[in-house]
């Protein structure tokens, strides 16, 4: 599940079951903003990311 947004809330599922990756990136001045950025790809199919 992922939300997102500051002003305009989005809301995006997939099911756990089509989950083929996830990568974690966090630079290092992301690290001291404890920020980072999360990519996860989903197999092919009905499922909405």
């Amino acid at each position: 599940m992922v939300k997102s947004g500051v002003f305009v809330r989005q809301h995006r599922q997939a099911r756990i079951d089509r989950v083929q990756s996830v990568d974690l990136r966090q630079p290092l001045l992301a690290r001291f903003t404890r920020l980072a950025e999360l990519k996860f790809e989903v197999a092919e199919g009905t499922a909405q990311l």
